[in-house]
């Protein structure tokens, strides 16, 4: 009898259960990147929705915060190799934050790669995760100051 090694968990797997772990708090948002859709309008109102429930801001408000915090990055949105989630880390004003999700062993292609390094080289932070603890330590990274994860 051969016994097959248990398979890994796909990226959708790492997704459910890393997503609970990176959102816990009420510092970091994210919302589904739309394969091929990049950044859309329908992002920046999911998140504007996000701050309005969790910190009470009205409307003009919370669309002024998130436009602020992304749109400081001077990205253009929707171009190969975006991120799969994007968001805010509200503490200090704002800050951008991007992650890429990846089963375990799985490579960055090259575009994503451009766009992280893209990403984080106009100051927003850029995450890798490929499981729970990649997500704990995410989120302690940002709460530590640094800058970026797991690539």
């Amino acid at each position: 009898m051969t016994l097959m090694p248990p398979k890994t968990p796909s990226e959708r797997a790492v997704t459910a259960a890393a997503l609970p772990i990176l959102t816990r708090s009420n510092e970091l948002m994210l919302v589904r990147t739309g394969v091929g859709k990049g950044y859309t309008g329908s992002a920046r109102g999911a998140l504007a929705r996000a701050l309005m429930r969790r910190f009470g801001l009205s409307k003009q408000q919370a669309e002024h915060f998130v436009d602020s915090a992304l749109n400081k990055h001077r990205v253009s949105w929707g171009v190969p190799g975006w991120p799969d989630y994007s968001g805010i880390w509200t503490p200090g004003g704002g800050r951008a934050a991007y992650v890429e999700m990846k089963k375990p062993g799985g490579r960055l292609e090259d575009e994503q790669r451009v766009q992280l390094a893209t990403l984080h080289g106009r100051g927003a932070f850029c995450a890798v995760v490929a499981g729970e603890d990649d997500a704990r330590a995410v989120v302690q990274a940002l709460q530590d100051g640094e800058d970026r994860y797991g690539w």
